[in-house]
């Protein structure tokens, strides 16, 4: 039992370092895009610029500390809980957006435009990811193995899902159906 938990704590502590790298990186990847991203804030909240602007920052300083804080075991609780926290407070903006159409592209995964659902469920995903990441690591606390083969079994599935997660958008266009 202790080993399958380990395994669960080292693909959640990587899923959620992965796609919050890669959200941080979308955003701040040049002027341009942190650009975006602030005017995203804006239309997204209906805050004016300077405290959107703010907001926006914070929102990087955040997922920063999930992505690097889910890493090490010792801190990987606080991150998972700081996803939780931005996450719910994510998906209660999206939930509160009209249903019709796409939704102003974040930045968050690029510059497409993601449609609510497909937000919701992938924050859904996420927090769930990042609750079963938070348990496992602290039910596990102390026994971190070095384990290589595990390790890298759990880095694949880890990179495997976090790809899918952040793809989300590209895959449900695949489909006609709407998700």
């Amino acid at each position: 039992m202790t080993t399958t938990l380990l395994y669960l704590s080292w693909i959640c502590r990587g899923t959620l370092a992965l796609v919050f790298a890669v959200s941080v990186t979308a955003k701040t990847r040049g002027a341009p895009a942190f650009a975006w991203f602030r005017h995203a804030t804006r239309t997204l909240t209906g805050l004016q610029d300077r405290r959107a602007d703010v907001l926006a920052v914070l929102i990087v300083a955040g997922e920063t500390a999930v992505a690097a804080g889910s890493v090490p075991a010792r801190t990987a609780p606080w991150a998972a809980a700081t996803a939780i926290v931005l996450l719910s407070l994510f998906s209660w903006r999206l939930a509160r957006m009209p249903d019709a159409g796409p939704v102003v592209a974040c930045g968050c995964f690029g510059s497409a435009a993601t449609t609510r659902r497909v937000g919701l469920v992938r924050n859904a995903l996420l927090l769930v990811v990042a609750a079963v990441g938070a348990g496992s690591t602290l039910g596990v606390a102390g026994t971190e193995g070095t384990d290589l083969a595990g390790v890298l079994v759990c880095l694949v599935a880890a990179v495997l899902l976090a790809a899918f997660l952040v793809r989300l958008n590209d895959i449900t266009s695949l489909f006609p159906a709407r998700l």
